[in-house]
């Protein structure tokens, strides 16, 4: 998770001209929790143009969230959504996801 946030604050930060914007959403049960760990990787991996938040509880159904996906990403462009994938079995992704996600934020765009 932290080789996607990092990609993704840099380039938020590069393409700020082009109203880039981005977060992070942690699902939790325990928000307290979840504040201060969001907080913590927010400082350890130096995250400054991407929000780090939580919703406590079940996800809003329209987010249509994998059950079995431990990262789902979700890109949008003028409130529809353009993409939606589920990553199961690690919140590590591999560097060429980070980088296929990366470069279809950017496709967007164009």
């Amino acid at each position: 998770m932290a080789s996607l946030a990092k990609a993704l604050d840099k380039a938020v930060a590069a393409n700020q001209d082009k109203q880039l914007s981005a977060f992070i959403v942690l699902l939790t049960n325990d928000g307290k929790v979840a504040e201060r760990k969001l907080a913590a990787f927010a400082k350890k991996h130096n995250i400054e143009y991407v929000p780090l938040t939580y919703i406590e509880g079940p996800p809003p159904s329209s987010y249509k969230i994998d059950k079995d996906a431990a990262v789902t990403v979700i890109l949008w462009k003028a409130v529809k959504v353009v993409k939606s994938v589920g990553y199961t079995g690690t919140t590590d992704l591999k560097s060429e996801v980070v980088k296929s996600i990366v470069r279809d934020v950017e496709n967007m765009l164009e």
